[in-house]
């Protein structure tokens, strides 16, 4: 519309669509008359905005009497930035306003890669340059988060050859020179509001409006605030003429930064933009207090970095300074941890910085990163993002080192944690591996699955499918874990569909139990909150090693026999005995770890000796002295004996059990904490601790 309106020309009629929008092709005659007729089009119409607002009437009636020739069928999208048109300026003809809703990481990707392909073959070499520094630098990608800036983005990326300014400072200074100037000039567009700024005095009023938001913590404020704002600074600006009104729509309509939630608000596009700005005016009045006193707070993170990137070296390392007096003063741990690493990534902003304060804050850097206890990483992680720019890259870190930064690098709940992790993928610790396979559940499905899950090794780790997405994405990457978890939330079809691609060693099921007749490898099955199964329902032929449930089969155990292989066999506490218990536990030549209800002990048969088990776990309330002497019949061989009984307070008698030669370790439990550990069977009575 805006190519359409720029000479006062007549908007065109159907006949002339292709011709108008600078189509190259012809089509047949009569073409889109015909298509319209038939109800078979869709008709675009771009930007009412930018038309001068005594234009909008006429295209208007332009757009009604396209409707009333060819209103039947055919669908009709107007686009406008919000407000720039009222709410029921096309209402009476059957509109419906729709608000843009904010691009998702896989959304941005798409249309990346597809204003590379609209620009043409010039443009193809810097597409997975940009794709990569979305996903690897945190300030493009806060960006990116609307058609506009994505477009942006990409335009500055190509017109210097496929490098982005460095750092966050240069890039929105490019971004803001080309959203309030370079956009519209380059278009060759006017002002349709009748306003003529230069880029400097722009740049001064969207800054007093952010200043005023930041410091007030807001994200939007009322119109006639914003109007006050810049009726104030006009006169400051050589600008004491120009009316408020009409600068104000020309900043929301045409800056690119400002937007309208509803008729009567103003906000930033994106808060990314605001703090840059605040972060600006702040240094600008010098309120340094105000930047200190905020600096724990996770929504002033970006000002105080910015403030030391727009700061002349005296000012930002004063800035960093005050960090860090206010860590040394600060009268907890994590807020202490937090305001030095906010100091440490402010420093990479900083343009020049005394030797002796860079110094300090790499010095105190070090005492919290890398996280040195499991503790550490967790309470390192709950500082957030910035986190990321601080923690080391794999190379060169032993095994310890590094499961600790991947575990405080996988509790950031970031995107930008993402392509951290993936550097982690071809570490040789499988402890380090097996972490980064836990964390999927935290990130996208699909971006961690492409960039992290599908780098690793399926035959070594122990995958986890929490959902439907997740089991999606190993099926689509044809992926087939020789160990796998599957969620409560995977749909039974999903389920299948898992298990006949994979045929698991190891397989732990939630929900239900499904089918699993097929699976001929199976050596472990762990079953969790499920109540309805049965011993039939396993594989028949399968090498079964290892059964845990968390309920008793519908059945009992009949039919277990049939896995003479089965070494460990871990059932739950229960009041009733499952029928045949014993006898079928003695008919397992193999069984060698057995978990059971202590209480069944009292209805274990004279003649049962289960001389193959050498460690058992007995669950129960209390347990007296003559069930204790009868599990030392049962079981003679014991070398590790576990004892978790809820209902003990006083003193246990463990005597009878010096009686197992064999017993190695003894551990009396209350259900949650280990009373007693060990190493060795002592006589006598054992206290409770």
């Amino acid at each position: 519309m805006r190519t359409l309106t720029r000479h006062g020309e007549r908007l065109p009629e159907a006949d002339r669509f292709l011709s108008a929008a600078d189509c190259p092709l012809t089509p047949p005659d009569g073409w889109a008359d015909r298509v319209l007729a038939a109800g078979r089009g869709l008709v675009l119409v771009d930007g009412i905005d930018e038309i001068p607002e005594a234009g909008r009437g006429r295209a208007r009636d332009w757009l009604r009497g396209l409707l009333a020739a060819y209103g039947d069928g055919n669908r009709w999208l107007v686009t406008s930035r919000p407000t720039a048109v009222r709410d029921d300026w096309l209402a009476r003809d059957g509109f419906t306003e729709l608000t843009l809703s904010p691009m998702s990481p896989a959304e941005v990707t798409t249309f990346v890669r597809r204003w590379h392909r609209a620009a043409g073959p010039s443009a193809a070499p810097y597409e997975q340059q940009l794709l990569d520094s979305l996903r690897t630098t945190e300030h493009v990608a806060q960006l990116a988060t609307n058609p506009l800036m994505c477009g942006l983005i990409c335009a500055l990326h190509r017109d210097r050859r496929g490098y982005l300014p460095r750092g966050r400072k240069p890039l929105y200074e490019a971004a803001l020179a080309m959203l309030l100037t370079r956009r519209d000039r380059e278009r060759g567009m006017g002002d349709p509001y009748g306003v003529t700024l230069d880029e400097a005095p722009q740049i001064q009023l969207v800054q007093r409006l952010a200043y005023w938001l930041t410091l007030n913590d807001r994200l939007v404020m009322d119109r006639p605030r914003a109007r006050a704002l810049v009726t104030e600074a006009l006169p400051a600006l050589g600008l004491a003429d120009a009316p408020p009104d009409r600068i104000l729509t020309h900043l929301l309509h045409r800056s690119g930064l400002l937007r309208e939630p509803t008729a009567d608000t103003i906000a930033f596009v994106h808060r990314t933009f605001q703090d840059y700005l605040a972060a600006k005016a702040l240094v600008d009045h010098w309120d340094i207090g105000v930047l200190v006193r905020h600096a724990t707070d996770d929504r002033w993170e970006d000002v105080v970095r910015m403030a030391v990137g727009h700061g002349r070296p005296r000012e930002a390392a004063e800035i960093l300074r005050e960090l860090l007096a206010a860590a040394d003063a600060a009268e907890d741990r994590p807020a202490r941890t937090r305001l030095v690493l906010l100091a440490a990534t402010a420093l990479a902003h900083a343009t020049e910085v005394p030797p002796e304060v860079r110094e300090e804050i790499l010095r105190r850097t070090e005492e919290v990163v890398p996280p040195r206890t499991p503790d550490e990483a967790r309470e390192l992680a709950s500082v957030g993002r910035m986190v990321l720019d601080l923690l080391p890259g794999p190379e060169g870190l032993d095994e310890s080192t590094a499961h600790l930064v991947v575990t405080a690098a996988s509790h950031i709940v970031s995107d930008a944690a993402v392509p951290f992790l993936a550097r982690y993928a071809d570490h040789p610790s499988l402890m380090v591996r097996a972490q980064l396979v836990w964390a999927w559940h935290r990130f996208d499905p699909r971006a961690y699955g492409e960039d992290v899950i599908a780098r690793l090794d399926p035959t070594e780790l122990r995958y986890q499918a929490a959902d439907d997405d997740r089991a999606a994405e190993l099926l689509r990457l044809g992926l087939t874990p020789e160990s796998l978890e599957i969620g409560g939330a995977v749909s039974t079809g999903r389920v299948a569909e898992l298990l006949v691609r994979c045929d698991p060693r190891e397989l732990e099921l939630r929900g239900e139990v499904p089918h699993l007749g097929f699976l001929g490898r199976l050596e472990f099955l762990r079953l969790r909150g499920i109540a309805d199964w049965r011993v039939s329902d396993l594989p028949a032929d399968a090498p079964l090693r290892r059964l845990s449930a968390s309920a008793w089969p519908l059945d009992g155990l009949s039919g277990l026999g049939r896995y003479p292989a089965l070494h460990d066999l871990r059932l739950p506490a229960g009041p009733h005995m499952p029928t045949g218990l014993w006898h079928h536990l003695s008919g397992l030549p193999s069984l060698g770890t057995l978990t059971i209800d202590q209480r069944w002990l009292e209805h274990c048969p004279g003649d049962v000796m289960l001389t193959g088990v050498q460690a058992l776990s007995c669950w129960g309330e209390h347990l007296a002295a003559p069930s204790l002497e009868r599990l030392v019949r049962v079981f003679p061989r014991l070398r590790l004996l576990t004892l978790t009984l809820f209902a003990q307070t006083g003193p246990f008698d463990v005597s009878a059990a010096a009686d197992l030669a064999e017993l190695k370790r003894l551990y009396v439990l209350n259900g949650r904490d280990r009373l007693v550990g060990t190493e060795r069977l002592p006589a006598g009575v054992l206290s409770f601790l």
